[in-house]
């Protein structure tokens, strides 16, 4: 069974308890207190004459004149229309009206209340003929309305997703070139002085590239297995630096299953490597992760070497692109701040999981 079938056969399913609710609720306030005996036989045919013209009015609002006017903003042209479609539905519900059976006159009040039934008010009469008809009208425009308004936001709400998985997939594919793009910097500057490292370099590359290329197509991935990918990348890294650099992280052995977006934290050691490293003064960089309970914490520090606007060993789009993501992955559900202390640049991201 299709959505759309399933959909259709709740809404018919729906009316039809609807319905039947509102046929016993006629049955129970029907005039029958007027006699001692329950005329059955008046009362169902009183009340599914009424119910009849009830739905004649709701279902031509709800199937034709509120989707050809109301929605087309002819309001004037409506309301004129069910004017007359009430009057016309009082004056053939009074016409085929099943007589009241009148009260006994040895009743109290019972011969008053014939005497005064037989001196009515015109106006009253068409107005307390006609007064219930308008029920239909407005239910079947508050139910319209309804079903119109959770429609439009049903499929606002499928745009705003697409546009954002649309999004997170450009902002993905920004990440891989420009990880590509360091770690190429990194072998190319091996190749003259290191040939050897330059090889460890391609084939510790593959490996990360092979990551890239199986592992991170799904919107998330175990993160056990992006730590197992920060460490390569590390290592990846350590074969262009000199002794005057020192590395060390700290990265947790993951037992529970969790998960997170593939190469959220590649950003923050790209930018640990390009900002923390010089080729001339001690320098040093630092990564730290911890999870308690549903919070990951990560942290870096690095010394302070900014670059200069002639410098081209990035893209420059790293932290950049992380705050976008993680604005779209996380809303008020993340921390992420940066600032230098004694000339050491901090980090500090903190991501709530399930």
């Amino acid at each position: 069974m299709t959505a759309i079938i399933k959909s259709r056969f709740l809404e018919i399913t729906t009316h039809v308890l609807m319905w039947g609710v509102f046929f016993v609720f006629l049955i129970f306030f029907s005039p029958s207190p007027f006699r001692e005996t329950v005329d059955w036989d008046f009362i169902l045919k009183s009340s599914g004459q009424f119910l009849f013209f009830f739905l004649l009015i709701f279902y031509i609002n709800y199937f034709i004149l509120i989707e050809r006017l109301i929605f087309q903003k002819k309001v004037l042209i409506f309301v004129l229309i069910n004017l007359v479609l009430i009057a016309l539905c009082s004056f053939l519900n009074n016409l085929f009206r099943v007589d009241m059976p009148w009260p006994r006159h040895d009743l109290p009040f019972g011969h008053f209340m014939k005497e005064e039934m037989a001196r009515p008010n015109r106006l009253m009469i068409v107005i307390k003929m006609s007064s219930p008809f308008v029920l239909p009208v407005v239910m079947s425009v508050a139910i319209k309305i309804t079903q119109h308004w959770f429609k439009t936001e049903t499929a606002k709400k499928e745009a705003e997703n697409k546009n954002l998985e649309s999004e997170l997939l450009h902002l993905r594919y920004q990440v891989q070139p420009h990880f590509f793009f360091n770690s190429l910097n990194t072998i190319y500057s091996l190749i003259e002085n290191s040939p050897e490292k330059a090889q460890e370099g391609v084939h510790s590359l593959s490996k990360l590239m092979r990551y890239l290329l199986y592992e991170t197509g799904n919107s998330t991935v175990e993160l056990s297995q992006e730590i197992s990918f920060l460490v390569k990348y590390i290592e990846l890294m350590q074969l262009r630096l000199t002794d005057k650099t020192s590395v060390t992280y700290d990265f947790p052995k993951v037992q529970i299953t969790r998960s997170v977006p593939p190469l959220l934290f590649v950003p923050l050691l790209e930018n640990a490597y390009k900002h923390g490293i010089s080729a001339t003064q001690q320098s040093f960089i630092f990564f730290e992760m911890k999870i308690l309970d549903n919070k990951i914490y990560f942290l870096t520090e690095n010394s302070n070497f900014p670059k200069t606007d002639l410098d081209k060993s990035g893209s420059g789009i790293g932290l950049d692109n992380l705050k976008k993501r993680l604005n779209l992955l996380y809303k008020d559900h993340y921390t992420f701040t940066t600032e230098v202390i004694n000339d050491v640049f901090l980090t500090r991201l903190v991501i709530e999981i399930d």
